[in-house]
């Protein structure tokens, strides 16, 4: 479950980088260059997030929270 959130993260966040980054470059005039990296730190940023929290917390953790471990 949990990684299958931290996919959905990182598609939204992609996506959202990529709306900014858009908007940015074409409505404010900021620099192609500057436009591709407002949308690396939207989409690393926010994509990226659910992907440390697997990272560094132990999976027995994760299993307790709610869904039954599998056997």
């Amino acid at each position: 479950m949990e990684s299958r959130m931290a996919a959905v993260s990182l598609l939204v966040g992609s996506f959202l980088g990529a709306v900014t980054g858009l908007v940015a470059w074409l409505a404010f005039d900021v620099s192609l260059l500057g436009a591709f990296a407002i949308y690396l730190g939207c989409a690393l940023g926010l994509g990226l997030l659910p992907l440390v929290r697997l990272a560094f917390v132990d999976m027995d953790q994760i299993r307790d929270e709610g869904t039954p471990a599998r056997t």
